[in-house]
């Protein structure tokens, strides 16, 4: 018995597939290199679908479009068949990185991925860490203003926090976990960058509401 995930590396060559929940579907084609033996070069091209939840979309998009960009995709893998027969390898995403290209001028138009497959017993210790946030889905926050929210946790409230770039997060959600404690007050349980963030920007918080102390929440998720 093996565990298996692939590493696909290249550049996008059609357009990604929106789907209704805000998750993203990306298709690639991987083309056998010309040096691969007969047999496998006989059995033509696979196809691997890439489903990125909202959040892993949101983080990426911009810059997967730019044609002097390389995107990285590892995940786990799961031979499946689409409602018409074909075959294809479903991917889900645990670590995606935008690499850029140093000469963009020798890029051909469209590029196909080079996909690599690593199936051997893995130590789940040296896998990339999901964040939390992508594991839930955009309807799973709330919006709460700053006011509202406070701290708690021992870990919190003897935080030293040198610097946090403000603008980082400038364009870009704050997304928190808290815990209720009160008809209209909540405890911060996971954040606290951005939550230092909305507190100084007066800027509302995408908030998932939990009953877990902070301890139990980073459990939970594997959070680092």
């Amino acid at each position: 018995m093996v565990n298996s995930r692939v590493l696909i590396k290249g550049s996008l060559d059609r357009d990604p597939k929106m789907n209704d929940d805000g998750t993203v579907t990306l298709f690639f084609t991987n083309k056998i290199e010309s040096y691969a033996s007969t047999d496998i070069k006989e059995k033509g091209d696979s196809i691997f679908l890439v489903k990125l939840s909202k959040n892993q979309w949101r983080r990426i998009h911009k810059a997967v479009k730019k044609t002097d960009r390389e995107i990285s995709i590892m995940g786990f893998i799961k031979a499946s068949i689409n409602k018409k027969g074909t075959p294809f390898i479903y991917v889900s995403p645990i670590d995606i990185k935008i690499y850029p290209i140093p000469d963009v001028e020798e890029l051909p138009k469209k590029r196909g991925f080079r996909v690599s497959t690593l199936s051997k017993s893995i130590d789940h210790k040296e896998l990339p860490r999901i964040s939390w946030i992508d594991k839930l889905n955009e309807d799973d926050f709330i919006d709460l203003s700053p006011e509202l929210i406070y701290l708690t946790e021992e870990e919190h409230l003897k935080s030293n926090i040198s610097s946090i770039c403000f603008s980082k997060y400038e364009n870009e959600d704050l997304y928190i976990a808290v815990r209720k404690t009160s008809c209209n007050r909540y405890a911060l349980v996971s954040g606290i960058n951005r939550f230092i963030v909305g507190k100084c920007l007066n800027k509302n918080f995408k908030a998932y509401v939990t009953e877990l102390s902070r301890d139990e929440f980073m459990k939970e998720f594997v959070v680092k």
